[in-house]
């Protein structure tokens, strides 16, 4: 399949990138093969960041227009268990309330965009941040 025509294909081979159309209860990540020579793939796990980790991810995604000091982003390594993007997702709330502030971005800032994170993750916040929460 081109930008601006279609070949039809009889069949693929390994390698091979084509477009499908009309397939039926695929998801994603599932392999296309014969149903008598299934092929299945085991599932990737990463294991999640430890505390070390996840004060390089919030160093990383909060970058230098912030105004918490190494207590607060260690507070956050070791109390917050969320991975990078959800990491990135809080930041760039808190971002976004700092900006609306017209001021650097602030814990309380952070607080209110994991609170965000962990609403949509269907999860409850940890204790320490939700007493954090402004009025």
């Amino acid at each position: 399949m081109h930008a601006n025509k279609r070949e039809e294909i009889e069949e693929v081979y390994a390698g091979d990138i084509c477009a499908v159309v009309g397939l039926k209860s695929v998801n994603t990540g599932d392999t296309l093969c014969d149903e008598n020579k299934q092929v299945i793939l085991e599932s990737i796990e990463f294991p999640a960041p430890g505390p070390e980790e996840r004060r390089e991810l919030w160093h990383a995604h909060l970058g230098t227009n912030h105004r918490l000091d190494a207590a607060a982003i260690n507070q956050l390594a070791v109390t917050v268990d969320l991975v990078g993007g959800h990491v990135r997702n809080a930041v760039l709330a808190a971002a976004v309330l700092a900006r609306a502030a017209r001021r650097l971005i602030e814990f309380d800032d952070v607080v209110e965009g994991l609170l965000i994170e962990y609403r949509k993750l269907g999860r409850s916040a940890p204790s320490e941040l939700q007493a954090r929460r402004r009025s």
